[in-house]
């Protein structure tokens, strides 16, 4: 494979966790699935072909001497869905880190960032549990490169010698413009210094350059630290997301953390059928093994079991408004659902409102750029009737949706719930061991646990009453039964 004019500054063409188009399992289906999958920089990439005739996935590259195709087989076949199999992927990272892989170890001023990270995901990512998760991270940070290629920030090519305080701090302010939580910026960054690291173990470059962390100081510019709201703060939040029917599905979410202290991807996964019984929810989906950070049983408490009243399915789910053309009534909106995979977004949403509309809180900051001025983005707004375009300063939330966790943790033994039944609702502690496995009871084990959430559901009451249930039933219209009595 030639050589490239400059080494640090190639583009990535990974696209991780490609899917096939929706359809029958033809060959056709694969082959356009499997050139999705292609590595390398561009105009010298190698990607997936699937071959028909032999019903086998071949490695394939343009070699640009010789002017043709070259292909290699992998010896894999078809698998269940057009989707090519991991072992034709793994076949196709295997001939890329062959062909790339350079005869010494360079230094790190001759190594662009974006070859380390293709090695890191050839190499590296294939035999991690999610390797689609490090994938992600990768565009993003190949993303960055493009926007400093385009605007000529950091010198335009990114070689691994530059990963310095300047590129952090300019990174995680240009993720922060798009809306990403500080701690997703943290975990991409950590993924960069992770391949730098394996490109140095494995003799790519010759050193293993330092690349500073996103520290408290760079983090203040983007947002305020705090490990918990306090209670104004948290009946700011469930007004806020009760204010607006598109964001109910996180007033709920933040009802159920005060009520269960369950942790956030338990509570978006929960399936009422299966894990709510007799006034218990086990937030373990059954036939599941318990995870590394123990999911437990709580029981309902009675200001949270009116709003579970009801329901059934997957406890979140998300409302999206339906064009008014289409509502039975003009004066009443519909909505569509649908199950909620992550609430960052729309709690962030919740956090802005919830700030603007309570300053003193402090439940928000402005979005810093690397000079100190406040980022803006340009909107397009409806005036009279024409649409323009207007500067908006952008804000940002302080805080994530697990920070209610440890604020409703703090609340509950600041009134005096114990510490070992604080310990079983969360699943720090496990349950039903010992002499005590077949005489534990959630409902007689917890008790004080449930009386410190209906206390707290009481103190709730002197800054806001959205969060009762008697107060505010929600009014979830059913598409089905509207079409049915619209039609009748």
């Amino acid at each position: 494979m030639p050589r490239r004019p400059d080494p640090r500054q190639p583009a990535l063409a990974l696209v991780p966790g490609s899917r096939a188009p929706a359809g029958p399992v033809t060959d056709a289906a694969r082959a356009a699935a499997a050139r999705q999958h292609r590595l390398g920089i561009d105009g010298e990439e190698l990607w997936l072909e699937w071959r028909a005739e032999r019903q086998r996935y071949a490695v394939a590259w343009y070699d640009r001497a010789a002017g043709i195709r070259r292909r290699i087989q992998s010896g894999v076949g078809p698998g269940p869905t057009a989707d090519p199999p991991r072992e034709a992927v793994e076949s196709l990272a295997a001939h890329y880190a062959a062909r790339a892989r350079p005869a010494q170890p360079q230094a790190p001023a001759a190594v662009g960032l974006s070859t380390v990270l293709t090695h890191y995901l050839t190499e590296h990512a294939p035999h991690v549990h999610d390797p689609a998760r490090l994938g992600y991270a990768a565009k993003a940070v190949e993303g960055f490169i493009a926007h400093c290629r385009s605007t000529g920030k950091l010198g335009g090519a990114i070689s691994v010698d530059k990963l310095n305080r300047e590129f952090v701090q300019s990174y995680g302010v240009w993720r922060q413009a798009q809306g990403i939580n500080p701690s997703t910026i943290r975990r991409e960054l950590a993924m960069v210094r992770a391949a730098v690291n394996f490109a140095a173990e494995d003799e790519l470059i010759t050193m293993k350059p330092h690349i500073p962390k996103l520290k408290a100081r760079d983090e203040s510019k983007v947002r305020g630290r705090r490990t918990a709201y306090n209670m104004p703060q948290i009946a700011a939040l469930l007004e806020a997301a009760w204010s607006d029917p598109r964001r109910h599905h996180v007033h709920l979410f933040i009802v159920t953390k005060i009520a269960s202290v369950a942790r956030t991807e338990a509570i978006l996964e929960c399936d009422l059928d299966a894990q709510y019984f007799d006034g218990v929810i086990d937030w373990l989906i059954p036939g599941e093994e318990q995870t590394k950070k123990r999911r437990s049983m709580t029981p309902v408490s009675p200001s949270f079991a009116g709003w579970l009243e009801g329901r059934a399915g997957k406890l979140i789910r998300y409302r999206a408004e339906i064009a008014r053309r289409r509502w039975a009534d003009p004066a009443v909106p519909e909505f569509h659902e649908r199950d909620c995979q992550t609430i960052k977004r729309a709690f962030e949403t919740t956090l802005i409102e919830a700030g603007k509309a309570h300053p003193s809180l402090r439940l928000v900051r402005p979005v810093i750029d690397a000079k100190g001025n406040q980022v803006s983005r340009i909107v397009r707004v409806r005036d009279g009737g024409r649409y323009v375009d207007r500067e908006q300063p952008l804000w940002e939330g302080i805080g994530h949706p697990n920070m209610m966790r440890h604020s409703v943790h703090t609340q509950l033994r600041r009134i005096g719930v114990p510490k070992g039944q604080l310990d079983a609702a969360e699943g720090h502690a496990e349950q039903g061991t010992g002499e005590h496995y077949n005489a534990w009871d959630a409902k007689q084990d917890l008790k004080d646990f449930v009386a410190g959430v209906e206390q707290l559901f009481d103190e709730l009451r002197q800054y806001t009453t959205c969060h009762l249930r008697s107060h505010n039933g929600p009014k979830i219209i059913d598409l089905g039964a509207a079409r049915a009595a619209k039609s009748a």
